[in-house]
């Protein structure tokens, strides 16, 4: 009998390592037991338990200056048209705020996006007995395949944002899990996702709808939320036309709210109801029900088919629709008169515009306030790492990291701050604090062969990663690619190394080999990284035999990308390819051994990195690659340089251009950011 493993969009939302906070805890095994789970039998919250809470202080507060204006009240303001999509580049200029019939002056105005705004979201998750077939998938290879593509699509979810869990219905399959109720809070807002993420893997669909009541416990969570952005997604398939006509009332207080709203529509909305859905359950999706939803609880919809028909494709094009939307609006701050109306924002020159307006209650803005930025640490000491507090409490304060190279990519160190020059929107910019540091944190990316010629070479791949991972810097994020006929991610960004380590059980050989496309995804997925220093290691034992992209596109994307991409060829270069691809099988022998050294040292030679071949079966040859990888990894240096940056008066961007050079050394290569999140105009 095959096992059945249940899978949502709510798991590519909450994904491990993607909202990892500042601390993310190790990724639970399916089924495990969680301190942090709680249940109802009754639709009001459970009680809620401690659940890891490392929160970030936003990046975009307004200035010490305007909150302290008498009556200032800040607004989290959404924009959208008349296809419900966000409207951005508006300027300060473009709202007006009334206070009753006064108006109110705005002393504060920034864009916000998703990359900069931490978000507190509720994943409100119908669970009930109607969703098995849509979110049930069968076999580990379907669940690898799901995974892969939902957890890609959340990879660009902000790091800070907080989740909690909301589940309608639905069963724990292990005994050792307390009973879920009608409605349960499964998980309080933490930003350790990995306890979100345990709760979806353990739950099974059943019982009945009761959506009312899953949305009054998402508002009322939220009323408990720590930043002033506030979000809340609903899953459902619309199917119980009476569970949607008692939401109505409560989904007009979300409408009100100013809270960002999402409905995902799981299901086949063509399907129709017959004789085996009553044995097999259904996969029919109520379009014109969840669209319902969305418009009482002025959100906007999305739709996915059930995860089994497409491999969770439309599921993560919806995730990557919610990714880009997540904190995308405005945040306004007026000094209201004390004690007058609530303040109103319109847009007088776009009446055709959605306005929404959501007034942060005062108390979140004094916590987000106090609460301090996260230390930097000089890696292999105790020693912090920080610009002098009068210097970086300033208005525009930005810190970056920079690595500095040859160009055969050796790294320089010894560099002061006079060696720097720094240029911010093409005008050159002062630099306030400089520090040269050692051994800086990176991020760091393993690409694994997973073809069917890997079948036998896999479980000396796993003993060599798990020892890299081992002596990696701790404050190195990292993540974890599978790739074969196409790339999967198995580990998203993490800091907490032992849950990639874990992942390397899910390692399984077949297939072809897209060596390419796994390497553009894996550039694509470093740059999301967080550390300045990102690196890409990939092990295989073949040529490409089936990407989209080309060795040219590869070579391309590493010269301009700035990640450094390491290599690890398996086999014998000088066999000639040729053997015959029959599915996951090689027959004739060449290709299993034989491997592509040449593209590989040229991606080592682009990226100022370097390439080794190591023969099949010989594993001492292979722990040695690593570990000098590893070694190398540890003597690159990086400088921290810090600068007051200032942008234009109603500045709209989000984000504003840097440019760092060593002038005496044209042919140095610096890596350093190309952009950084926009200053509040002063």
């Amino acid at each position: 009998m095959r096992h059945r493993y249940s899978l949502r969009m709510l798991a590519a939302l909450i994904s491990a390592g993607l909202l990892a906070g500042c601390t993310a805890a190790s990724q639970p095994a399916p089924g495990t037991p969680s301190a942090g789970t709680t249940a109802t039998t009754s639709s009001s919250p459970a009680p809620q338990v401690s659940a890891p809470l490392d929160l970030c202080r936003p990046t975009d507060l307004a200035p010490a200056r305007a909150l302290s204006t008498p009556g200032y009240a800040q607004l989290a303001v959404s924009v959208t048209n008349a296809e419900g999509e966000p409207i951005s580049g508006l300027k300060q200029t473009d709202f007006t705020v009334r206070s009753g019939a006064k108006p109110a002056p705005i002393v504060y105005f920034r864009q916000e996006s998703s990359l900069t705004t931490p978000v507190s979201l509720v994943i409100v998750g119908d669970v009930s007995g109607s969703m098995y077939r849509k979110t049930v998938v069968f076999s580990p290879d379907e669940v690898a395949r799901v995974r892969s593509g939902l957890n890609q699509a959340a990879s660009q979810l902000n790091e800070c944002d907080e989740v909690a869990l909301v589940l309608i219905g639905g069963t724990y399959q292990s005994v050792n899990q307390p009973p879920l109720g009608e409605v349960t809070l499964a998980q309080p807002f933490t930003t350790s996702h990995s306890l979100a993420l345990e709760k979806i893997y353990s739950v099974m669909p059943s019982g009945e709808k009761r959506l009312s009541d899953g949305i009054r416990v998402g508002l009322e969570t939220l009323s408990g939320a720590h930043y002033p952005n506030r979000a809340m997604v609903l899953l459902t398939d619309g199917l119980d036309q009476a569970a949607i006509d008692q939401a109505a009332p409560i989904l007009a207080q979300v409408r009100n709210s100013g809270i960002s709203f999402w409905v995902v529509g799981i299901g086949d909305p063509e399907a129709h109801d017959g004789i085996v859905s009553k044995l097999r359950g259904s996969v029919r999706l109520d379009a014109g029900a969840v669209k319902k939803l969305a418009d009482e609880g002025g959100g906007w919809v999305l739709s996915a088919k059930p995860v089994e028909s497409d491999d969770g494709a439309s599921l993560a094009a919806a995730v990557a629709t919610i990714n880009k939307q997540l904190g995308e609006g405005y945040a306004l701050g007026v000094g209201a008169s004390p004690g007058g109306a609530a303040p109103v924002v319109s847009l007088p020159n776009n009446s055709a515009a959605m306005v929404r307006a959501e007034l942060v209650p005062s108390e979140v803005l004094a916590a987000a306030v106090a609460r301090p930025a996260e230390p930097k640490w000089e890696v292999g000491t105790s020693k912090i790492v920080e610009a002098p507090e009068n210097i970086s409490n300033l208005a525009g304060y930005t810190e970056i990291a920079a690595t500095v190279a040859k160009p055969d990519g050796s790294p320089v160190d010894g560099l002061s701050k006079s060696d720097f020059k720094l240029a911010v929107s093409g005008t050159p910019q002062a630099i306030d604090f400089f520090h040269a540091g050692e051994n800086s944190p990176a991020t760091v990316g393993i690409l694994v062969d997973t073809s069917g010629s890997m079948v036998t070479k896999l479980p000396q791949a796993r003993a060599a990663i798990e020892q890299f991972v081992k002596t990696l810097n701790p404050q190195d994020e990292v993540f974890l690619f599978a790739f074969s006929t196409q790339p999967f991610i198995l580990q998203p960004l993490t800091n907490d190394h032992a849950a990639l380590i874990q992942k390397l059980d899910m390692l399984h050989a077949y297939g072809q080999t897209a060596l390419f496309d796994s390497i553009l995804q894996g550039i694509s997925e470093a740059q999301g990284g967080h550390n300045q220093r990102k690196v890409l290691l990939v092990i295989t034992d073949g040529m490409d035999n089936t990407s989209s992209s080309s060795a040219d596109d590869v070579l391309r994307a590493v010269a301009s990308s700035g990640v450094l991409v390491y290599s690890i060829g398996i086999g014998n270069p000088k066999l000639p390819p040729g053997g015959i691809v029959v599915g996951p099988f090689v027959m004739g022998g060449d290709d299993a051994e034989h491997v592509d050294a040449v593209t590989l040292s040229r991606l080592a030679s682009a990226s100022g990195s370097k390439s080794y071949i190591v023969p099949v079966d010989d594993v001492p040859a292979l722990n040695k690659a690593c570990e000098e990888i590893a070694d190398d990894l540890h003597l690159r240096h990086s400088y921290a340089i810090g600068f007051v940056a200032h942008a234009p008066s109603n500045y709209a961007p989000t984000t504003i251009p840097i440019a760092l050079q060593v002038p005496a050394h044209d042919d140095y290569l610096v890596d350093a950011p190309k952009w950084i999140p926009a200053p509040s105009p002063q």
